[in-house]
């Protein structure tokens, strides 16, 4: 540490200087000798250019770090030395953006890379994931489309359209598509979610049950599932296992304030106004307006 503040300070005129004068008295010295090898290799070290390729390990390495801005400017850095190549740059730096919530300057980057490579998933891949955020849907499944084009058997683009084929109304699109997800990857977890929710909407609901349950087997960490499944249970009037998966998303998330107002409903429909109540309280203390309605009418 203390060899490297000492080269710092002096700077490179410094080492050039030092260099000079240890090589003259290279014979006597050894120790001059030696500071003299160690300047030499500093000065050639700092006067090599950087290529893209550094500064994309230097970009990746600052992520890996959490360093944003770092990556940021590196990635920057290496998109002006091969602008027209810099598909990988451009989308590093999109993606910094985007988790900045920079979304403009995200959707350049991701375009440009689009522009530089018309023939990476990823770059479609990234935008669409960015539209989805800018409920930019048009572009959302122009990209989608764009990838799938490219990789019929891309899982994530797969479930993505299928979920916006729900959004659409498109159940049986969807399910298509999130058959083929679990044909390509049976533990893809949230397929089983999302084709459970397109069965509940054409009132399959003891086949989306098995799938929610598929999910929840996968998964046993993902709230979504059993909020999903104790939905589902209510809408067939078994309140007793909903109220169970209720429960699971509670301990889970204990601060979740929907799945709290669904334990009052739950707790109501089996007649435990007291539990209800509490569970209301604790949901309308959270902001859930439903739970506060509940409140007025059910808990005076």
């Amino acid at each position: 540490m203390k060899v490297n503040l000492f080269f710092k300070q002096i700077g490179i005129v410094g080492l050039v200087v030092l260099s000079l004068q240890a090589v003259m008295g290279c014979v006597t010295k050894k120790t001059a000798c030696a500071i003299s090898l160690l300047a030499i290799v500093l000065i050639f070290s700092s006067c090599k250019n950087k290529s893209y390729h550094d500064y994309i390990r230097e970009a990746n390495g600052a992520l890996a770090l959490k360093d944003t801005l770092s990556a940021i400017k590196l990635f920057s850095k290496a998109i002006e030395i091969a602008p027209g190549q810099a598909a990988n740059a451009y989308k590093g730096r999109g993606a910094c953006f985007s988790g900045q919530g920079n979304y403009s300057s995200a959707k350049r980057d991701f375009d440009k890379a689009v522009q530089i490579n018309p023939n990476d998933k990823d770059a479609y891949t990234f935008r669409y994931v960015l539209e989805e955020k800018m409920s930019d849907a048009i572009g959302e499944i122009r990209d989608i489309s764009s990838v799938l084009a490219l990789d019929s058997n891309d899982v994530y683009a797969l479930n993505a359209r299928g979920l916006f084929e729900i959004y659409r109304k498109d159940y049986y699109s969807g399910i298509k598509d999130y058959n083929k997800v679990i044909s390509i990857d049976s533990n893809f977890s949230m397929a089983y979610n999302n084709r459970a929710s397109a069965l509940v909407n054409l009132n399959q609901i003891n086949i989306a049950i098995k799938d929610y349950s598929k999910a929840i087997e996968i998964n046993s960490k993902e709230k979504l599932f059993f909020y999903n499944r104790g939905v589902a249970y209510i809408s067939c009037n078994n309140y007793r296992m909903a109220l169970n998966d209720f429960r699971s998303v509670y301990q889970l998330d204990s601060t979740d304030s929907d799945n709290l107002n669904q334990m009052g409903i739950v707790y109501y429909s089996l007649k435990k106004i007291d539990s209800a109540c509490v569970s209301w309280t604790k949901a309308a203390s959270l902001g859930n307006t439903d739970a506060e309605n509940y409140i007025v009418k059910f808990c005076n």
